[in-house]
């Protein structure tokens, strides 16, 4: 099978040196595009984790190049890769698609037992109810098998000191707000 690599349909795109490495790395390269306006996805092997803000980069350098409307790259990579440092990246790409809202995931952490990938979040139930009825789980496992092809169920929990730290917003959120008052009565 003859694969095709990035610069096979990027002739004449030339980036910045860590940039043309990254790009030099990709393999079984394939481009979907659409007219009108133009849209471009490439989907792309790996031999190494290339994290989002290089993957964004790229994106953005491409689109001006091509001036295109977007450009979006899905990358895989070897699932011998992945730790659960990466699931800032898997979470920004839910974000950056508009699937779950970035300030729920800011204070997450992260376990994986190898069958499951626990995210740890400061909320209470209430919270976590409502992060995992709207499908986040789900979404994360999906982005999570594309880009590693591994399976893990994802499961989203509270926070041992969820309470605390629950109680140390709303005293900070009141503060705040009293500040406001004084400020706006002066």
């Amino acid at each position: 099978m003859n694969e095709k690599r990035f610069f096979d349909f990027f002739k004449r795109f030339n980036p910045e040196d860590k940039m043309r490495q990254i790009l030099e790395a990709a393999e079984n390269v394939r481009v979907r595009l659409s007219k009108d306006p133009l849209r471009l996805e490439i989907y792309a092997n790996f031999p190494m984790v290339v994290r989002n803000a290089e993957l964004y980069a790229i994106e953005d350098a491409l689109c001006t190049f091509c001036e295109a409307a977007s450009v979006r790259i899905f990358p895989a990579f070897p699932s011998s890769l992945f730790s659960p440092d990466l699931m800032e990246d898997i979470v920004a790409e839910a974000v950056r698609s508009q699937v779950i809202v970035k300030g729920y995931m800011s204070e997450a952490s992260y376990e994986d037992t190898g069958e499951t990938i626990r995210i740890i979040l400061p909320f209470l139930k209430d919270a976590i109810d409502f992060v995992t009825v709207s499908g986040t789980a789900d979404v994360l496992a999906t982005i999570l098998a594309h880009r590693f092809g591994i399976e893990r169920r994802i499961e989203i929990v509270s926070a041992p000191d969820a309470e605390i730290r629950t109680q140390a917003r709303l005293q900070k959120r009141e503060e705040i707000l009293r500040e406001a008052d004084r400020q706006a009565l002066e």
